[in-house]
């Protein structure tokens, strides 16, 4: 998961894309209260019935919260 947070921060990823995959470590690491994983699922909900360029505004619209929320979970979970 760190090295997807960092590429995350970094700009490296399309965040709408890593959107699932960060819903995936919050289940393997029973973080379903986690708060810093709901915008991973808010933005993949959204995401889900968009035509590309749609998808592309959303990830505009959510990048500054999904950076910020994955430097938190990068913090919080050192090690995953």
């Amino acid at each position: 998961m760190r090295d997807l947070t960092k590429r995350i921060v970094s700009g490296n990823v399309d965040v709408i894309v890593v959107a699932q995959q960060m819903l995936v470590y919050q289940t393997w690491l029973h973080a379903g209260a986690d708060v810093d994983f709901a915008v991973f699922a808010r933005a993949g909900t959204d995401s889900l019935a968009g035509t590309k360029e749609e998808q592309d505004r959303l990830g505009q619209f959510y990048r500054s919260e999904i950076v910020e929320a994955a430097r938190r979970l990068n913090d919080k979970y050192r090690g995953f």
